[in-house]
């Protein structure tokens, strides 16, 4: 999937609400028609509104989708070796997050999972790569996120210790501090000596990637270089706990 795509997919999804609108505006016209009271005619401009409002989201989509130019960049456009991945919301029946790279090309998903695999009253979540392989779990329960490999072996977790959200490594017990700003989307990973491993932020995506993004409020989740392979599986619960359990 390229960018262009979900842009597409997206003016479908407006379309659809639009046309809801109206049918409920033309069927609320033809019941006053019957019945004869005029007067709760005005009772449709509301539907009418959203109906207006929903085709024009529409046509901006349409339009980002026509606009929308890929760049192919020396970057690595995978999961699990970019440095900068543009998480974007998919809001639909199954709602999932679809992670991009700032080339424009679809590098993974992160979708709830439903499976019977893991322990009852918990949400679990399952990153996929670019290939759609599943990569990792995450299991929600309570302030806990626990991070598994697709083989089931346990990465560490993201717990939450009175005020902070601290991640813990499986294997030695290391730790991470999550820390988080509660007025505008900023989240940054301090490992050992205050280096920053991971940060997901709005309002900063560079200007050469407007051509391929035009919301340029769109979130950055970028890692530090030396991060392994296996802490970024680990620091992926970050986007559970910003895009499905605050946000």
């Amino acid at each position: 999937m390229k960018i262009s795509d979900f842009y597409f997919e997206a003016a479908k999804a407006y379309l659809n609400s639009s046309l809801i609108f109206l049918f409920s505006a033309c069927l609320f016209v033809l019941i006053n028609s019957l019945i004869g009271n005029v007067q709760l005619m005005v009772l449709t401009l509301p539907f009418i509104g959203a109906s207006f409002a929903y085709f024009h989201m529409h046509l901006a989509k349409v339009k980002s989708a026509a606009t929308s130019k890929m760049t192919f960049m020396n970057k690595s456009n995978t999961l699990l070796k970019s440095e900068s991945i543009l998480p974007l919301y998919e809001n639909r029946l199954k709602p999932g997050l679809l992670l991009f790279s700032p080339a424009g090309l679809k590098i993974g998903e992160l979708r709830k999972h439903r499976t019977s695999e893991f322990p009852a009253f918990t949400h679990v979540y399952e990153l996929k790569d670019e290939n759609l392989l599943t990569k990792a779990f995450y299991i929600v329960s309570g302030n806990l996120i626990d991070a598994f490999h697709a083989d089931r072996r346990k990465l560490g977790c993201l717990e939450k210790k009175g005020d902070q959200w601290l991640f813990r490594t499986d294997i030695g017990g290391q730790t991470a501090m999550l820390e988080c700003t509660s007025m505008f989307m900023d989240s940054k990973i301090f490992i050992a000596e205050n280096t920053v491993a991971c940060r997901l932020r709005r309002g900063i995506m560079p200007v050469e990637w407007s051509s391929v993004f035009f919301d340029a409020n769109t979130p950055v989740l970028s890692f530090h270089k030396d991060v392994t392979e296996e802490d970024r599986l680990l620091f992926f619960a970050m986007l559970v706990k910003e895009f499905f359990i605050d946000r």
